[in-house]
């Protein structure tokens, strides 16, 4: 392992320092970012601070990054890098935020090791290149092929660029599910019909997102990084979205042409008149029970989070700042807005949220009595664009 992390960091360039910002998401001065699984702790770091490697402290995912200068394509450095390291895989070549990038499935067979994982590069805003590499030891006991494909896909595809870019699908999701027929699809929404675009990956895009993070969840069941873990989950989930419903949130918001209160209250009465639906699956085979925001505007049923989920994600465009409030003790979860208007309320380290209930038809700030114990409930604070 010495000699494979050695290997990975040799001819490294550029400053390369991670701040952590939640617990698990890390931010390097040159913009970037990658909301990482819960347990992630550093184990290496070059000398100049231009590289590191982690490891999951749940599951043993090794996760390495390396940045270069910009004389070479994000394809000519990952090809160099997985050429020193003995690996071996197809390479993937796209178009994401704007730049050439590159994926790659790899395998790594040597005399210290046999690993699976995968690489990506991509061009950062100062033009300089980012490797990252997430990979696993085939010789695990009991390693689940699935479960470790799903965790490194999960790494991969929560690298941002720039704070804007925590709102489009990830690298992964782009390549997996590139976008490009649409079809209209109509919505009532305040007495009018309008008509918004979806793309029609957009559902079995979004459905493998929550599947996927619903399978590295599961993980951290037992796990005293458990909330973190649920956190995540929604995180990934809300990027994702963002990115699919962007123009039908734009459409939605164009129709009802109001300010911040208003627009809650009539997106609240629209969501608290969907069909209620839940899917929890059984312990053998449990499920995500979450509804894919495209498919709620499809008309599929939902429960509590998916329609809290879509509220946010049309609300964010107005440069609210929004959250999930979710209760084990209840199986419950609530939307949460930063609104001055009388109601239930919750404090969190990033400000007072007002608390909103999805599935039964009541005011804003209005929440049953019996679920009024603030301490049952943990937040999701979701990204947000400033007015």
């Amino acid at each position: 392992m010495k000699r494979f992390v050695k290997l990975l960091f040799c001819t490294l360039w550029g400053l390369f320092i991670f701040a952590p910002l939640r617990p698990e998401i890390f931010s390097s001065p040159l913009g970037f970012s990658f909301d990482l699984p819960a347990g992630f702790v550093e184990t290496a770091r070059f000398e100049d601070d231009s590289g590191a490697s982690f490891i999951n402290t749940v599951l043993p995912v090794q996760f390495i990054l390396r940045i270069y200068d910009g004389d070479s394509t994000p394809r000519q450095r990952l090809e160099e890098t997985l050429h020193k390291l003995g690996g071996d895989g197809d390479l993937g070549v796209f178009e994401w935020n704007g730049s050439g990038c590159v994926i790659s499935s790899f395998s790594l067979q040597n005399s210290e090791m046999s690993a699976s994982g995968w690489a990506f590069a991509a061009v950062l805003p100062d033009s300089q290149v980012l490797i990252a590499l997430t990979y696993a030891d085939n010789r695990i006991a009991g390693r689940s092929p699935e479960l470790y494909e799903f965790f490194m896909l999960s790494v991969m595809d929560s690298f941002a660029t720039d704070a804007d870019s925590r709102f489009d699908s990830g690298p992964v999701m782009t390549f997996a599910f590139p976008r490009g027929i649409k079809r209209q699809l109509s919505l009532n929404m305040a007495g009018q019909t309008l008509t918004v675009p979806l793309d029609t990956s957009d559902v079995p895009g979004a459905q493998f997102v929550i599947d996927r993070e619903f399978a590295v969840l599961k993980e951290y069941a037992q796990s005293p990084l458990k909330q973190e873990a649920w956190q995540r989950y929604y995180r990934q989930i809300y990027r994702d979205s963002c990115a699919r419903l962007e123009e039908a949130s734009l459409a939605i918001l164009d129709v009802l042409d109001a300010g911040e209160e208003e627009t809650l209250r009539s997106l609240l009465a629209w969501t608290q008149a969907f069909p209620y639906a839940r899917n929890f699956g059984n312990a053998a085979s449990p499920r995500p029970d979450f509804t894919p925001l495209p498919a709620i505007l499809m008309g599929a049923g939902s429960d509590c989070d998916s329609r809290a989920m879509l509220l946010a994600a049309v609300m964010h465009h107005m440069g609210s700042k929004t959250a999930l409030f979710i209760s084990e003790t209840h199986r419950h979860a609530l939307f949460g807005i930063q609104l001055d208007l009388g109601g239930a309320k919750i404090q969190t380290g990033q400000g007072v949220y007002l608390l909103n209930e999805t599935t039964v038809s009541v005011d804003p700030g209005l929440v049953s009595r019996d679920m009024s114990n603030t301490d049952a409930w943990f937040p999701v604070i979701l990204p947000h664009r400033e007015k």
